[in-house]
């Protein structure tokens, strides 16, 4: 079933504070201004400009729903390091699908995996420490899975130890 409208999302970098060590966060403010429930994925990425993998990765929260016209702040750590940077977020439509992965892990493993399967879309914040104009940041689309870990049953085991007696010299 599609949403009621395309999915819009911004993500601004708003600035920076500390926690109550004294570490540096850096505050960006998620708006969907979409006409569809969205999903906000607890994980982020830190992307530096013109490298290919993520300078960090991390978990912001537990995830939460943004209605229409919602917004949320999430705190992420603040790299340490002169190069521009941005974050990016993961979002998924709220709807049933969706909501297959937060049923507990024995439930989802009866579960068809394609069931487990959704996109993600990703929600990229502007540059931050770059003073140049940067075009505004496409959307990019993928397939995420959630992942359904089976832990092995345990097994009476027996424990033997092989004893053997001192040998006698005579």
């Amino acid at each position: 079933m599609p949403s009621a409208a395309p999915s819009k999302i911004i993500v601004a970098f708003c600035g920076f504070t500390n926690d109550a060590t004294g570490a540096q966060l850096a505050s960006f403010r998620i708006c969907n201004l979409g006409g569809g429930e969205l999903f906000r994925w607890p994980l982020y990425n830190i992307e530096e400009r013109g490298q290919v993998n993520p300078l960090a990765r991390g978990a912001c929260g537990g995830g939460c729903v943004l209605r229409p016209g919602q917004s949320s702040v999430c705190l992420l750590p603040a790299p340490n390091n002169s190069a521009p940077w941005r974050a990016i977020f993961l979002f998924s439509e709220e709807n049933w699908r969706r909501k297959l992965a937060d049923l507990p892990v024995w439930t989802r493993e009866v579960l068809p995996s394609r069931l487990l399967t959704l996109p993600v879309r990703e929600g990229l914040s502007d540059w931050v420490g770059d003073t140049s104009t940067v075009a505004d940041a496409p959307f990019r689309s993928r397939m995420a899975t959630v992942f359904v870990r089976s832990f092995p049953k345990p097994q009476p085991q027996t424990i033997t130890t092989n004893v053997s007696s001192p040998s006698k010299s005579q």
